[in-house]
């Protein structure tokens, strides 16, 4: 007699966190695969021109329910068919979510939606950069958000080094500008300076309460990491790295 593998599946108190990351990574990625299994949900993709890449992370503990039958359980979606079927459950409302063969099915009490998969071209996950920074900070999403949004209205990039005490910000177009009293920690053990596009820094942090603490690691020509939690809370994790331009 033929064994029946159980359906894989994982329940949420609420809907809120999940619907909250996939808003997030929608502004960054157009499809994705999320990774389940007994240590929580995992996403970590390039976007498509491949110079940033997004991870997001929902620990085991802020699911009441992960049955996964195998090690890693692979769901692909499209985000936006992610974002539009969710958007008819209400957010407090408690989710099932169940892989079926050709669908994500996710169910409240009061109804059920069907979200088609896509293929998963990719073999595994992407792997976190290996880098040593020289600078880090902690500041919140609303002033770094702010000071950016001033530099956008003057070109596509921002130059951000590390100052004595404070974090230095410069456009090429004559405007400057410092982090010093709004940020919350600054530590340096060289000359962090790197240019970075600022549109897509501020794709990385649309949404995300002003309240919010946004943990910054960058250097020299490297890779800037901004990390921050989902409603200050530690179980939703997102983290961003996006590539310097390299001026010659």
């Amino acid at each position: 007699m033929e064994t029946q593998l159980e359906t894989p599946s994982f329940k949420m108190g609420n809907s809120e966190p999940f619907q909250k990351t996939v808003t997030v990574l929608s502004e960054l990625l157009e499809e994705g695969t999320f990774r389940i299994s007994t240590e929580g949900l995992l996403i970590r993709e390039f976007d498509n021109a491949r110079i940033c890449m997004i991870e997001a992370k929902i620990e085991p503990y802020q699911f009441e329910e992960i049955n996964v039958p195998e090690t890693v359980t692979k769901i692909s979606l499209s985000f936006d068919n992610l974002k539009k079927y969710l958007g008819l459950i209400d957010k407090k409302e408690a989710i099932n979510l169940r892989d079926q063969r050709d669908t994500l099915e996710i169910s409240t009490d009061k109804k059920t939606v069907q979200i088609p998969k896509i293929m998963d071209w990719s073999s595994e996950t992407a792997p976190i950069p290996e880098i040593s920074y020289e600078g880090s900070a902690q500041v919140q999403v609303g002033e770094f958000v702010s000071a950016l949004k001033d530099f956008l209205k003057i070109g596509e990039n921002v130059r951000i080094k590390t100052g004595e005490g404070h974090i230095e910000l410069f456009s090429g177009d004559g405007l400057s500008g410092t982090l010093q009293e709004k940020v919350e920690s600054l530590q340096t053990s060289g000359f962090a300076d790197s240019i970075y596009n600022v549109q897509y820094l501020l794709s990385a942090l649309k949404g995300i309460d002003k309240n919010e603490t946004l943990y910054l690691d960058w250097g020299k020509d490297l890779p800037i990491m901004m990390g921050y939690t989902i409603y200050d809370n530690p179980a939703v994790k997102i983290r961003f790295w996006l590539a310097p331009r390299i001026e010659d």
